[in-house]
């Protein structure tokens, strides 16, 4: 989330400010390792909101600077929690768009399943014709679909007994 992003990039400053402020063992810190671990503290998504700048001193001492652009802040502020659903079902109630838009993340989570598992693998297909790719993944929804339908069975059983690795989803 943002306030973690943010937290963490503040703490990473902090140490780094300690570090540079206090000798430690090590290799000595150069402008491009602050530099390197700094952009790396921040997802490419915020890097507009989370500033740094490090240089010199007239003393030829590493100065750190960092900041947060408060106005950029605000517009990400302003957009969190608001998502844009395209859709062309303009017969359906909002509410149904909204929750179809919602349960999307069980279709992705069992298509991460699939790719995982030796079970029923959705691999790369190489056909050149739609239809046999239609009729693959066909069969490796079904499989999943009965996949599922079992291990519901299975919790609705207490005599029943499988393997522990069909339950690591």
């Amino acid at each position: 989330s943002y306030e973690k992003a943010k937290n963490r990039f503040l703490a990473e400053i902090d140490k780094i400010l300690v570090s540079i402020s206090k000798p430690h063992k090590g290799p000595k810190l150069t402008q491009e390792s602050i530099r390197n671990r700094l952009s790396d503290s921040i997802p490419k998504k915020w890097r507009s909101v989370f500033k740094f700048h490090v240089g010199n001193t007239l003393d030829k001492k590493i100065d750190v600077k960092a900041w947060v652009v408060k106005k950029k802040e605000k517009e990400f502020y302003r957009g969190f929690g608001k998502t844009i659903i395209f859709t062309d079902r303009h017969d359906m109630p909002t509410k149904d768009i909204v929750k179809t838009y919602m349960s999307l993340w069980t279709v992705e989570e069992d298509f991460k399943f699939l790719k995982d598992r030796v079970l029923i693998p959705v691999t790369p297909i190489y056909h050149h014709l739609d239809l046999p790719i239609k009729v693959h993944v066909f069969l490796c929804v079904m499989g999943l679909l009965f996949y599922r339908y079992m291990l519901w069975k299975y919790l609705e059983d207490d005599e029943l007994t499988l393997p522990q690795y069909w339950f690591r989803v």
